[in-house]
């Protein structure tokens, strides 16, 4: 499938969502917690944690944690849940600063190692076990962060199109491709 597609394809779909425009007040939050379960507990369990998605909706919505389980995994289910709604306050805003992520590694403390210190750049040196990829040494990170914000910065503009559209997604792609 070429990138023409691809743009169509992105056209067509964003059309059937806005086809049922504008949602009833009462079934946005309903909509944004359904998916927030999901949203965290896939999160979550990518990045090893042992809890179920039933044991994730419970501490989400009754705020029972599951018997046997580490609280570390009950940390880290609390973290995400508080930056899937953090990230609705951001909606209305037209671009994403540092500020931003570092806030959201604040809210994510429960899944960090013991000696990272939520929201602020690492000072050590990280590795992923099995892995190939290098990571920048803790004295650069600051600055290579300055660097990414810079080339990532795409203000929002309501409606993005043509040349524009074509050059936030292959930013967007690119983005994704470099940080997995």
């Amino acid at each position: 499938m070429g990138l023409d597609e691809i743009l169509a394809d992105i056209d067509r779909n964003q059309k059937i969502i806005n086809d049922f425009r504008p949602f009833e007040p009462a079934y946005l939050p309903q909509v944004k917690e359904f998916y927030k379960v999901a949203t965290v507990w896939c999160s979550n369990a990518l990045e090893g944690f042992s809890y179920t998605e039933s044991e994730t909706k419970i501490l989400i919505e009754d705020g029972l944690t599951a018997g046997g389980k580490p609280l570390r995994d009950a940390y880290a289910v609390i973290g995400h849940a508080s930056a899937y709604d953090h990230m609705f306050t951001l909606m209305a805003r037209q671009d994403l600063a540092e500020p931003d992520i570092l806030a959201y590694h604040s809210l994510l403390r429960g899944s960090l190692d013991n000696d990272a210190v939520p929201g602020r750049y690492r000072t050590k040196n990280v590795f992923v076990s099995g892995s190939s990829r290098s990571f920048p040494p803790p004295e650069t990170v600051a600055k290579e962060m300055g660097a990414f914000f810079e080339w990532t910065e795409i203000k929002i503009e309501k409606p993005i199109t043509g040349e524009r559209k074509l050059k936030s997604l292959r930013k967007l792609l690119n983005l994704n491709r470099e940080s997995i």
